[in-house]
């Protein structure tokens, strides 16, 4: 019986650690939940991600070196061979960086975005766990007081039972 009081204990110690904690975390974060006055900082992540995918140059790029890569092709085809190939060695990387430039914005804008909305789903987790973790705490501490109850109930019959036979409320030790 004192095992079990014990563990319950150690139990209502751990939920109640947890829900402070928790409690804790999305009163520092909840402003990323709500649409308040100031400032939402997921929205500013948000258009830092959307800053990284901005391609304006890589665009740029692109254009102007498969334009040239074309017209290289085209002066190679036609005749002009060191002309087209000098071309060709100069646009077509141009192009590549260009593309490749995209793809590595588009990854990081990616990453940035999962990161968001990963915190986003842990702060609502977080949010809707604290109504259940203070249950778990209520029920926790109603079972506590049942079983003190209980054993201090069979403590008092023990010594009632061994050391009060002729039950007149005094122990027979004293008498």
């Amino acid at each position: 019986m004192i095992d079990s009081i014990i563990e319950k204990k150690r139990l209502l110690k751990d939920n109640s650690k947890k829900l402070e904690s928790d409690e804790k975390y999305v009163k520092r974060n909840t402003h990323y939940l709500t649409r308040e006055k100031r400032e939402n900082p997921y929205r500013y992540e948000r258009e830092r991600a959307k800053e990284i995918k901005s391609f304006g140059w890589d665009y740029f790029k692109i254009a102007v070196g498969g334009l040239y890569t074309i017209v290289s092709l085209y002066a190679i085809v036609m005749g002009a061979f060191g002309a087209g190939v000098g071309m060709l060695i100069i646009f077509a990387p141009i192009m590549y960086w260009g593309f490749w430039n995209i793809n590595d914005k588009n990854e990081k804008y990616r990453k940035a975005i999962n990161e968001i909305n990963r915190k986003n789903k842990y702060l609502n987790e977080t949010k809707e766990n604290i109504p259940q973790t203070k249950t778990t705490i209520e029920k926790t501490e109603d079972e506590i007081n049942k079983l003190e109850e209980q054993y201090s109930q069979k403590l008092q019959s023990y010594f009632t039972n061994n050391f009060d036979k002729n039950k007149n409320g005094e122990l027979d030790i004293i008498e």
